[in-house]
């Protein structure tokens, strides 16, 4: 299930050895609007940093390493094309 908050909703939090990552998950069906990726604009990227610092709060996290991922998923005739982008982002 995703995590939400009234702020922001953040697709899937993994463990990556001792980092925990906050996941996001952008599908196409065609390229012609660009790169999955390419469509988690810089307002985006504050409200999936948000959420996250949300959720390291409720857990009592704060102190966790973190990362911030995005999965590419490129739909072609049926068949899928899966992209993980480690540190997609970062927290400025």
């Amino acid at each position: 299930t995703n995590y939400r908050t009234k702020i922001a909703e953040i697709d899937i939090i993994a463990k990556d050895r001792d980092c925990l990552c906050f996941i996001e998950v952008k599908t196409r069906r065609s390229l012609k609007k660009g790169l999955p990726k390419e469509s988690i604009t810089r307002s985006k990227q504050k409200k999936i940093i948000l959420g996250a610092c949300f959720y390291l709060k409720e857990k009592k996290q704060e102190n966790s390493r973190v990362r911030f991922d995005v999965v590419e998923v490129i739909e072609k005739k049926g068949c899928f094309d899966i992209n993980l982008i480690k540190n997609a982002f970062q927290v400025h």
